[in-house]
Parts: C-alpha cells; sequence; structure tokens
C-alpha cells in the first residue's frame, strides 16, 4: 500500500522524521499542491486522513468538505470540538481520537474487510442545506433587513 502525504502541516517534520528513522519506503510526501492537481490525488485515494490536535479543538478545516464530496472514507482524527460535530453528520467518516495508532489501524482494517456504502450524494446534501455560505448569507441579510426597515 502507498501513502501519499499533502501539504504542510505542523506534524511534518516529526512525519518525515519518523518515516526515515523507521525505514518506510511507502510513503510519499508531495508538499503543497494547487487544488486543480489536488483532484485526482483525492480520486486516485482509497482513504482520506486528517487529523486535528487538541491544542486546535476549534478548528474546522476546509479540507473536510473537500473530502466529504469525493466519496471516500475519511479517517477523522479529531479532538471534541466543532469539526467532530460536523462529521459526525456524514456518511463514511470515521471518527478517531487524535495520535491514536490503534484505533486508526483498526479503522483502516475496518474499512479494508467490509464492502462501504458512502453516500455521496447525502454527504452533498448537507452540505449544500447546512454549510453553503452564500445560503446563509442571504437568510442573515433578510433578517437583518426587517429589522433596519
Amino acid at each position: 500500500c502507498e501513502v501519499n502525504i499533502a501539504g504542510n502541516g505542523n506534524e511534518l517534520d516529526y512525519l518525515r522524521k519518523y518515516t526515515a528513522n523507521n525505514k518506510f519506503n511507502n510513503i510519499n510526501f508531495l508538499g503543497l499542491i494547487s487544488w486543480n492537481d489536488l483532484i485526482p490525488v483525492y480520486n486516485d485515494s482509497d482513504i482520506l486522513f486528517l487529523q486535528i490536535n487538541t491544542n486546535y479543538e476549534s478548528a474546522v478545516p476546509s479540507k473536510i468538505f473537500e473530502y466529504l464530496v469525493i466519496g471516500r472514507p475519511i479517517i477523522a482524527c479529531v479532538p471534541d470540538g466543532p469539526a467532530k460535530e460536523i462529521l459526525s453528520m456524514f456518511s463514511g467518516v470515521f471518527i478517531c481520537k487524535p495520535k491514536n495508532n490503534k484505533q486508526i489501524q483498526s479503522v483502516i482494517n475496518r474499512i479494508r474487510n467490509e464492502k462501504l456504502k458512502i453516500d455521496s450524494e447525502l454527504n452533498r446534501s448537507i452540505i449544500n442545506n447546512k454549510f453553503i455560505r452564500e445560503k446563509h448569507k442571504d437568510l442573515l441579510s433578510n433578517s437583518v433587513k426587517k429589522y433596519i426597515s
């Protein structure tokens, strides 16, 4: 199995050292990738992974929404907080505690052994109905106009 790591998150140096020290030769560090080049990486992936450490528990990275529309299983290692709350609404998301290697391995094994049916349409619908800013902007604008007029 090949592991591709895209981006330059705050754990990158640690991951590079860990990979080198353990002589892993199936891990590729892709660095920062433009949006247009990132889509094929997502589409070619069997599993998408994201981690938010406990010192960033209030973070909700836009990557979450990118992953959700791809239709691949997502392993999300997130602390209690808004990201976990949001991710728990969607199909095909497996939530783990951050940096819990045993739990991550267990989820990987489950994904490999089960025939997963990820409802991408449901995911897109939830995103469209609950998380598209333009819709909420119009609702807020109309509400505010009532009180200004």
